[in-house]
């Protein structure tokens, strides 16, 4: 992490706005742990939809953990391995759309502060 990173999470977490979990869904063929920095689709080269042209400089976040889960399934239909929804923190972030809800977030990066791997039950759910 470099000191840019550092300020952006001190930035982040003194922010009214950090009082909101954020959820990152994908798969655990990324293998990712906590801890990691999750990394734009320019950088990384991974992405659960096929053909997008653009916001490729930013990951997706949501404070819906239910749309993460159904993100979750998309990235396993893509990529292979089980689904999972990673409890993050923000690099960077900024509003992409507001539902009742259901806000969705881009960001710079972010780093997984916890995960949670979806049961078969959960993984059901996404595919609704």
């Amino acid at each position: 992490m470099n000191l840019m990173e550092i300020l952006s999470v001190f930035d982040y977490l003194d922010n009214e706005d950090s009082s909101q979990t954020m959820y990152h869904g994908t798969t655990t063929a990324h293998n990712l742990n906590v801890g990691d920095k999750i990394l734009p689709t320019d950088i990384c080269k991974n992405t659960s939809e096929v053909g997008r042209k653009k916001n490729n400089d930013c990951i997706f976040l949501t404070t819906d953990k239910n749309y993460a889960k159904i993100y979750a399934g998309r990235a396993v239909k893509m990529w292979g391995g089980k689904p999972v929804v990673y409890t993050v923190v923000p690099l960077g972030l900024t509003q992409f759309s507001k539902s009742a809800g259901m806000d969705i977030y881009t960001a710079e990066g972010a780093f997984i502060t916890k995960q949670e791997l979806l049961t078969f039950k959960d993984k059901h759910r996404t595919n609704r």
